[in-house]
C-alpha cells in the first residue's frame, strides 16, 4: 500500500505509523508508472483538486486495466445546503467560520460525476450515499436514489478501462 498526500505533516505522521508515502501535488500528476495498482482509494479528495478531470484521467493511468477507483466525495447539493442557500448563506460559511478555510474547489452533482468519469475512461459501477438525517445522530448507507437530498458522503465504485501500455506517456 502506498499514500500519497500534499501535507508534509500529514505523511510524516503517516511515516511513523510505518506506512509507505510521499508528498505529492495531485494537480501536477501522480508520480507512478502505467499501470502500476489494482486499486486506488481517494477519501474526501478529489473534491479538493483544481483539475479533477486531469487527475481522474491520472487514476486511469496508474490503475491496471479493470482497476478499481474507490472515492468518496461530499455531496453539496443535500437538502440542508439547498436550503442554506435559499436562505441566503454560503454553503462553505460554516467552515469557513469554524476552521477559517474551505478548499473544495469543485460543487459536484451526480452529473456532473458521471460526466467526470467519462471523460476519464473510468466506468461508473455504483455509488452509494451516506445519509444523515437532520437531527438524528444517525448515519446509514444507501444506493437509493430518492434519499440523495439526505446524502451528505457520494461513495463511488469506478472500473479503469484504460488501455495504456506500460511505456506510454500521459
Amino acid at each position: 500500500m502506498t499514500g500519497l498526500d500534499f501535507s508534509s505533516i500529514a505523511i510524516e505522521r503517516a511515516k511513523g505509523l510505518g506506512l509507505d508515502c510521499q508528498v505529492a501535488d495531485l494537480d501536477a500528476g501522480i508520480p507512478f508508472d502505467n499501470s502500476t495498482f489494482d486499486t486506488v482509494w481517494a477519501g474526501d479528495v478529489i473534491e479538493h483538486l483544481f483539475d479533477p478531470v486531469f487527475v481522474l484521467k491520472e487514476v486511469n493511468r496508474v490503475l491496471v486495466p479493470g482497476g478499481l477507483l474507490l472515492c468518496t466525495i461530499p455531496y453539496d447539493l443535500r437538502l440542508t445546503t439547498r436550503l442554506r442557500i435559499l436562505l441566503g448563506h454560503s454553503y462553505q460559511e460554516i467552515t469557513y467560520k469554524e476552521l477559517g478555510q474551505y478548499k473544495h474547489h469543485t460543487f459536484f452533482s451526480i452529473p456532473l460525476l458521471k460526466y467526470m468519469l467519462k471523460k476519464s475512461s473510468l466506468q461508473l459501477q455504483e455509488i452509494k450515499y451516506v445519509i444523515k438525517f437532520p437531527k438524528l445522530k444517525r448515519e446509514f448507507i444507501s444506493t437509493n436514489r430518492a434519499l440523495v437530498y439526505f446524502a451528505k458522503t457520494m461513495a463511488v465504485r469506478a472500473v479503469s478501462k484504460n488501455s495504456y501500455k506500460i511505456n506510454n506517456s500521459k
